[in-house]
């Protein structure tokens, strides 16, 4: 007699809220989502699961709080968490109040944020409304202080575009595929088990020329105690000093701990520090704006455009020609979530025709809008000023109905 194949557990988003309405409320709305139905389990913190005991929401803090206590003796508490099995944790940020014995304690979702990702073995943390409901950042600084891997507004979390479904409705190009990001956790974890006490940036294979031309103020991040940042390993990043562990805590004993805060960290910087400028790194959208001889198809077709927007599609299947380039590459592609270049070499490149005649080339009549992720014609978008340490802070946005864009003051610059 045949055994019949197990099924695969499928990833669980878990959503983490001291009150059940809300969790109600976006439990309700990602399940409309056809990405998220069709590949994820979702379910509230307090929901029942029969293999194993229920706890509530503050219990559940409560065993991270303890776990962090213990690791500040090197020991480990040994109690489980449902964070442990969070492929996508959803934290609100709204106040939470815990009552420990004579104490009252109160949580933000960003205290949650940091016991989930330094205590836990949950992958993609959430945060939810702690910079507005449905707001979009025109700094497009981003939050990189934020131990969650993404901040959004509450009505944002179910937008189709964030769990992989091409859109054309309000998509922020920063946002990552989630599905992607998922896989590409993974590897990150496998690709540093053995490379913590190496350079993080000799491990991202960043060249010396284009290390030597990052500001300060982005380099800081990773920096610490006397050594030079492109000295600073996986190790050192995680010495108590605010961007790794806070200070006066202690890694969670666990296999696999020190390696997940590394690859969140880290692959946040990237993310929201290094890319954003489009100066260190380029991703294929802003790159043929400069250089529209690397589109595909002829510039005059819209669509020629919007084929380098797809963020999980394989390079032959991106709408530039990438073959051309190909050496100046970001090499561990799945550190980020879109490929990219790097542009200071890339920009010496007599190969590509506006680098070799640029007295010939002429302005592209179309915009890039970053709220929307797509191409437009000029007369459609609106132009602001991003706040970037980069020479090329001039952006585009539709102005999607129902987004706040703030700083407004940013529009006017």
């Amino acid at each position: 007699m045949k055994r019949k194949k197990q099924q695969k557990a499928r990833p669980l988003v878990l959503i983490c809220d001291d009150e059940t309405t809300a969790e109600r409320k976006w439990h309700e709305a990602l399940e409309r989502v056809q990405a998220v139905k069709g590949h994820f389990d979702v379910k509230g913190i307090d929901e029942s699961k029969p293999e194993r005991v229920v706890r509530t929401f503050r219990e559940e803090i409560a065993i991270l709080e303890r776990r962090r206590s213990e690791a500040r003796k090197g020991k480990d508490s040994g109690e489980p968490s449902i964070f442990d099995e969070a492929s996508i944790l959803i934290v609100d940020f709204d106040l939470i109040r815990l009552d420990q014995g004579k104490e009252e304690v109160y949580l933000t979702g960003e205290s949650v944020a940091y016991l989930a990702r330094c205590y836990s073995r949950c992958k993609i943390i959430l945060a939810l409304n702690q910079f507005g409901d449905n707001v979009f950042d025109l700094t497009l600084k981003g939050h990189p202080e934020s131990f969650a891997d993404l901040n959004l507004g509450g009505s944002q979390v179910h937008e189709p575009g964030l769990w992989g479904e091409h859109t054309k409705r309000f998509c922020p190009w920063a946002w990552p595929s989630l599905p992607k990001a998922l896989a590409d956790f993974d590897q990150r974890i496998q690709d540093i088990k053995n490379n913590m006490d190496r350079p993080i940036l000799e491990f991202l294979e960043f060249p010396a020329s284009v290390v030597s031309s990052i500001p300060n103020s982005i380099l800081a991040f990773i920096a610490g105690g006397t050594k030079k940042p492109q000295e600073v390993t996986f190790e050192d990043f995680l010495e108590p000093m605010g961007n790794g562990l806070k200070r006066k805590d202690a890694p969670w004993p666990q296999a696999g701990a020190k390696e997940r805060i590394a690859v969140a960290r880290i692959s946040k910087w990237l993310e929201r520090m290094v890319l954003p400028g489009q100066d260190i790194l380029v991703d294929a959208p802003h790159l043929v704006l400069r250089y529209p001889s690397l589109l595909k198809k002829k510039a005059t077709i819209l669509e020629s455009w919007n084929a380098t927007t797809f963020l999980a599609a394989p390079l032959d299947r991106l709408g530039i020609h990438h073959e051309k380039i190909s050496r100046f590459a970001f090499k561990k592609a799945h550190w980020l979530s879109r490929p990219a270049w790097f542009w200071r070499e890339l920009s010496e490149c007599q190969d590509i025709e506006e680098v070799a005649r640029p007295w010939s080339s002429k302005a592209p009549d179309v915009v890039f809008c970053e709220d929307t992720s797509r191409f437009v014609r000029h007369d459609k978008a609106k132009e602001f000023a991003a706040d970037l340490p980069s020479p090329f802070v001039r952006r585009y946005v539709e102005e999607v109905a129902r987004v706040t864009y703030k700083p407004a003051v940013r529009f006017s610059m």
